[in-house]
């Protein structure tokens, strides 16, 4: 029933009719599992969508459900995805609140992989909102703990995060190499998403020290990839570098 593996499979009208034939169905029944399982799902598509608000609002449904119910387990992880809402939504005060919360759940219960997602997430709060020295030892923490489990994606984002952070310090010598180390992970996993996320961070940063052919370079791949669909985000900051 998640959104996320309904959105893989058909397209978005599609998979909303389908999680909203189950929820009416389940509410009927007052499956109250079963709805926040489906409301969380609602919530999945919606990002995917670029809906940030509407996911939130499926989220926090999904969240106060299950805390009615008391499941730790799920609970940790509707904070997580609120947490992370209000991360896209760039309201870092809200989105730490609940990602702490997630990060203590997913610690208390030794689930790894979960607590080294949020704090990702935690150290990209701590960059949006200019807290440069923790945002460097919350990256720095999250590579060690995805080298340790052996979770390839993690690495890459821990290695873009340094990236970013380095740019923002103006230190290209070192994001360059970030970047790249990134890319080499994503491009092994075939993620198109991870892979224009690198891509244009490689692209700002070559466009700063001046290595306007190189930057053009990583352009133009990401430019070939929009007709398999960039995220919003992508896509505006592709028109953005294209128009320097």
């Amino acid at each position: 029933l998640g959104g996320r593996g309904w959105a893989a499979r058909l397209d978005f009208a599609d998979a909303e009719q389908a999680l909203a034939e189950s929820l009416a169905l389940l509410q009927q029944h007052n499956d109250r599992p079963r709805v926040a399982l489906v409301e969380n799902g609602l919530g999945d598509l919606e990002e995917a969508r670029g809906n940030y608000d509407a996911a939130l609002e499926r989220y926090k449904r999904a969240l106060q459900l299950r805390g009615q119910l008391g499941d730790e387990a799920d609970l940790r992880e509707s904070h997580n995805n609120v947490g992370y809402l209000y991360f896209l939504l760039a309201d870092y005060e809200n989105a730490r609140v609940y990602l702490d919360r997630a990060f203590d759940l997913y610690e208390k219960h030794g689930n790894a992989s979960g607590a080294l997602l949020v704090l990702q997430s935690r150290g990209a709060c701590e960059l949006a909102q200019g807290e440069w020295r923790e945002a460097l030892a919350t990256f720095h923490e999250s590579l060690d703990r995805s080298r340790k489990l052996d979770l390839k994606a993690a690495t890459a984002v821990a290695h873009g995060s340094l990236a970013r952070l380095a740019f923002f310090e103006g230190r290209y010598g070192a994001a360059l190499p970030g970047f790249a180390d990134a890319r080499k992970i994503v491009d092994q996993l075939e993620d198109r998403r991870g892979q224009a996320e690198f891509a244009l961070g490689e692209a700002e940063t070559l466009l700063e020290v001046g290595a306007l052919d190189e930057a053009g370079k990583r352009l133009a791949e990401v430019e070939a990839w929009e007709k398999e669909g960039l995220s919003k985000e992508h896509e505006a900051q592709l028109a953005i570098l294209e128009g320097r």
